[in-house]
C-alpha cells in the first residue's frame, strides 16, 4: 500500500456537493474580478499591473484556508466562511474538518452568489468604460468618475 492511496468511500456526498457549488460560484466571482482587471488595460505589457491586486486576493484566500485547517470551528474561520472573497477557499476545509450548520452554509452560498452577480455587473461596467477609453491609461479613480456618466441606450 503506497502513501498516496485515496479511499474515495470516505469522501461524503456533502463534501462533493460543497466543493462543486463553491468551485462554480468562486469561479464566477474571481472570473469577473479578473475580467474587470483585464478590461482596464489596452496593452499586453500592462496586464500584470492590473491583475496584481486580484492575485493578492487569491493568495490571501489560499493562505487563510490553511488557518481554517488548523482551527475549523474558530470565530475567525466562521467569519472567513461568510466573506465571499475567502469562502471558496475556506468552505471545503471547514466542512470536512469542522461542523458548520446548514444555516451558515446557505448564508455563505447566497452571499457568494450575490457577490458573483454584483462582480459581473461591475465587470461589465468597467469593460464598457474601458472600451470607451481605448488607448488611454486610466486608473481606478478615472473609472469611478466615468462610472457616473449616464448610460447609453443599448
Amino acid at each position: 500500500m503506497s502513501a498516496f492511496d485515496i479511499d474515495l468511500a470516505a469522501v461524503s456526498f456533502k463534501a462533493i456537493w460543497v466543493f462543486l457549488v463553491y468551485f462554480i460560484l468562486g469561479y464566477f466571482l474571481f472570473g469577473a474580478i479578473f475580467a474587470a482587471s483585464g478590461s482596464m488595460v489596452s496593452r499586453q505589457e500592462e496586464v500584470s499591473q492590473a491583475v496584481g491586486p486580484a492575485m493578492i486576493l487569491v493568495i490571501v484566500g489560499l493562505m487563510l484556508s490553511y488557518f481554517v485547517m488548523a482551527l475549523p470551528n474558530s470565530v475567525a474561520a466562521k467569519v472567513m466562511f461568510l466573506v465571499p472573497l475567502t469562502s471558496p477557499y475556506v468552505a471545503l476545509p471547514r466542512v470536512l474538518l469542522g461542523d458548520p450548520s446548514l444555516g451558515e452554509l446557505l448564508i455563505s452560498i447566497v452571499l457568494l452568489a450575490v457577490s458573483g452577480v454584483l462582480a459581473m455587473m461591475l465587470a461589465a461596467r468597467v469593460y464598457r468604460t474601458g472600451v470607451l477609453m481605448y488607448g488611454q491609461k486610466a486608473g481606478f479613480l478615472e473609472f469611478m468618475r466615468l462610472r457616473k456618466r449616464p448610460q447609453v441606450a443599448r
